[in-house]
């Protein structure tokens, strides 16, 4: 039985190249080659390989067991740069992404929406001497 795949539209190879990204960052952060990964994860090196390099999508149960062996979430692995990076997770980026974007909707210069969109955003964060930023006011 053949089948016939729609090749993935823009969005999709955006996703499968952060999956790639990530997925190579994170073994890299391991210190394994991709000889010890594949090995870990029951897979040819040389199909490691090709799905690290962007030129093949794994399906979902190859891909989650990737992500167990390097031990992350699926979504870690196809999380853009500011989702891996953010100290309280994609969860709250996503909020707050929600948040602005309501805020740029109504297009007010209420002060005060703003002031919270700034404090969520620091929630967190660190300064340069490792000490947690203080919120500008209690929420």
């Amino acid at each position: 039985m053949a089948f016939d795949f729609a090749a993935p539209d823009a969005a999709g190879q955006e996703a499968a190249l952060r999956f790639a990204r990530n997925l190579r960052a994170r073994r890299l952060t391991l210190g394994w080659t991709q000889e010890q990964a594949a090995l870990e994860a029951h897979m040819n090196t040389s199909y490691w390989n090709r799905i690290e390099r962007g030129r093949i999508v794994p399906g979902l149960r190859v891909a989650a067991r990737m992500a167990t062996v390097l031990g992350v979430t699926l979504s870690e692995l196809v999380a853009d740069e500011h989702e891996r990076s953010a100290p309280y997770g994609p969860d709250l980026v996503d909020l707050v992404r929600r948040l602005r974007a309501v805020a740029d909707t109504v297009a007010s210069t209420d002060a005060t929406l703003t002031d919270l969109l700034t404090d969520v955003e620091g929630v967190g964060q660190t300064d340069a001497g490792g000490r947690a930023s203080p919120s500008k006011r209690s929420l």
